[in-house]
């Protein structure tokens, strides 16, 4: 099957990501959605992750390797670059998502066209489940404080980000997704799911 026209583009950086890795790309490949691309940025891995990545012969895997590592922020907004889909996931390199997450996301963004992302709740293996705002307003209402997401269970509109030049921030390192959903914000309804989509 061809994949020529992925409606969804699954973003995942890496780096030194060797110890869970296969187990994350495979959450991927395995969704019951399969019209997507896979887009890996490896953000010079000095472990085994390219030899896993390359291990994978999915056509709907497209791999990208820095020459140099430029951190997370830089990493993603790479990926932001090389995706096509009219969607954008987000995935990690050490997290699971559930085999219905993309088709899951995928109909609540279709059939609600003024919400421009949707996340979900997630598992924290081993432990407990994280529960995150579930409506627009409440949503909006925890930014005051802290993150309304989880950064890897999200789905957003591709061409959100494109008309209004959006990328992760430097200025918000090592809460560049705090300060990304801040300015994505202003353009439009945000949502979670109520349920468990990602193995965190």
């Amino acid at each position: 099957m061809k994949y020529d026209n992925p409606i969804i583009s699954v973003l995942m950086p890496v780096y030194n990501g060797s110890a869970f890795l296969k187990e994350a790309i495979e959450s991927i490949l395995n969704q019951t959605f399969e019209n997507f691309e896979l887009i890996i940025v490896n953000d010079a891995s000095v472990d085994d992750s390219e030899k896993i990545i390359l291990s994978f012969s999915d056509e709907r895997i497209k791999y990208h390797r820095n020459a140099v590592n430029i951190g997370l922020v830089g990493a993603l907004n790479t990926g932001i670059k090389l995706c096509s889909g009219k969607y954008i996931a987000r995935m990690d390199q050490d997290d699971l998502s559930r085999d219905n997450r993309l088709s899951k996301q995928l109909d609540f963004l279709e059939n609600n066209p003024e919400y421009i992302i949707v996340g979900s709740h997630i598992q924290i293996i081993g432990k407990g489940i994280l529960y995150y705002p579930i409506s627009d307003e409440s949503i909006k209402t925890r930014m005051l404080i802290g993150t309304p997401f989880a950064h890897p269970a999200v789905m957003m509109r591709a061409d959100i980000l494109s008309a209004n030049n959006l990328f992760y921030l430097e200025t918000y390192k090592h809460a560049e997704d705090y300060g990304f959903w801040v300015e994505l914000s202003r353009f439009g309804k945000m949502a979670n799911l109520d349920e468990v989509l990602l193995d965190y």
